[in-house]
């Protein structure tokens, strides 16, 4: 029997405070959250063979309010002076 094979993907998310949304497989997994040429991005293993569904990620600067449906911290990034926090919603 074959091993299904995972791979990484790179996401890019947007800098705004709020809620997005990124389609990934149900077992995806965020290996890594950094900054690249300036746009905050999560790398995520995942089988992208997978059926996919959205997943809201929220962003938050550093004092701002946090909304109750923030469940797990993915990363925290520093653009310039601000910092932004990012959770699974």
């Amino acid at each position: 029997m074959a091993k299904m094979l995972k791979t990484i993907w790179k996401f890019k998310l947007s800098v705004t405070a709020g809620i997005q949304t990124v389609s990934l497989p149900a077992d995806a997994k965020v290996v890594h959250m950094d900054v690249q040429d300036n746009t905050p991005c999560i790398w995520v293993l995942l089988d992208p063979n997978m059926p996919t569904k959205q997943r809201d990620v929220l962003c938050f600067g550093t004092g701002h309010e946090v909304l109750a449906s923030a469940d797990r911290h993915i990363g925290t990034v520093l653009i310039g002076p601000f910092v932004w926090h990012y959770f699974w919603g």
